[in-house]
């Protein structure tokens, strides 16, 4: 995900929570901390029933939060 991010301008982000080689939450963070990636627009996606009650709670910068199932 870091990869394709630094490599290709992005409109809009959509980030899964749970990454297979990371933290959907951390990498949020290095997007919106970076000046050529704050703008862009993040909506998190998760399975888990309680992370948007944590991710607003983080205070992160997160655009969007979307639940699965959809």
């Amino acid at each position: 995900a870091r990869a394709t991010i630094q490599r290709a301008p992005c409109n809009l982000i959509i980030l899964d929570v749970v990454l297979p080689d990371a933290s959907g939450i951390e990498l949020l963070a290095e997007v919106k901390s970076a000046p050529a990636t704050a703008s862009i627009p993040v909506v998190l996606l998760s399975t888990e029933s309680e992370v948007r009650d944590r991710v607003l709670g983080l205070g992160t910068d997160a655009d969007a939060y979307l639940g699965k199932p959809y």
